[in-house]
Parts: C-alpha cells; sequence; structure tokens
C-alpha cells in the first residue's frame, strides 16, 4: 500500500469502511499508515475518508448509527451511474427491503441528500485531514 501511495501521490483517498469484513478492514487500515501526514502522505489534503453504507448501520451495531457522515458529495447527476454499477453485480443483491437492493441504495442517496440540502448524496466520514474547515469544497470545488 505504501508503494502504491508513493506511485501515485493521492490528493484525496477514499476507503471502504472498516466492517466486519476482513479484506474492508485491511485494506483500510494499511491505507490510513501509507496515508500518515509525513513524507509523501503530506500531499493528500483530506486524508482519508470512509464511504457511508446502509449495510454498516445494519451489520455493524457496535458503531450506533454507523458511519458518522462530515462530509456529503452531491451524486444527483450520477446517481443512475452508480445504480447501474451496482446491477453489474448481481450476486451482491438483495430483495427490498434488504440493504443490498437498489430502492435502499437510492434511499440512502436521498437520505444523505437531503441531509446536505442537495438531491442526492453520498456521504464519507473524515479519518485524518490537514485542511481549514473551509478549505474542503475550495480543494474538491
Amino acid at each position: 500500500m505504501l508503494d502504491v501511495m508513493e506511485e501515485v501521490r493521492p490528493s484525496v483517498v477514499l476507503l471502504p469502511f472498516p466492517d466486519r469484513h476482513i479484506d474492508h478492514r485491511v485494506v483500510s487500515e494499511s491505507a490510513v499508515v501509507a496515508t500518515r501526514p509525513y513524507r509523501n502522505g503530506r500531499n493528500i489534503r483530506p486524508d482519508s475518508h470512509v464511504r457511508d453504507d446502509l449495510r454498516n448501520v445494519l451489520e455493524c451495531p457496535w458503531l450506533g448509527a454507523g458511519v458518522r457522515p462530515q462530509w456529503t458529495v452531491e451524486i444527483s447527476d450520477t446517481l443512475q451511474t452508480k445504480l447501474d454499477a451496482f446491477n453489474l453485480m448481481p450476486s451482491r443483491h438483495a430483495p427490498f427491503p434488504g440493504p443490498r437492493s437498489i430502492e435502499a441504495l437510492t434511499g440512502l442517496a436521498q437520505l444523505r441528500g437531503s441531509q446536505a440540502s442537495c438531491g442526492y448524496g453520498e456521504a464519507f466520514q473524515i479519518v485524518r485531514t490537514s485542511l481549514a474547515p473551509g478549505e474542503l469544497n475550495d480543494i474538491l470545488g
């Protein structure tokens, strides 16, 4: 992971939520270490974020309310692309009201959008940042 971070030198890193799935935890934890704020990690402005996911609310009761979003990106223009990508993985689907249904994904995006005063949103929890509070929108603008 460190070699990839040094080669790619990203300015933003989006990570899977470190939920009960060991591959999610290993990737998330190793990326947090690889993006420490020294060496090349200093150039990663929002150092790390984890993606919001309805499954985390349902499958990780020790998290309480699951991901606690601090940053929401409006996805109204790209929601259909997200749903189309999800449809390419039918083995991951569950019938509604399951959390891996089109209805649940759309509903979560609508909830997160509503919380951020936009149509549909994808919410992230900031793990570490070197930004002043107002800089995030300027950088990702």
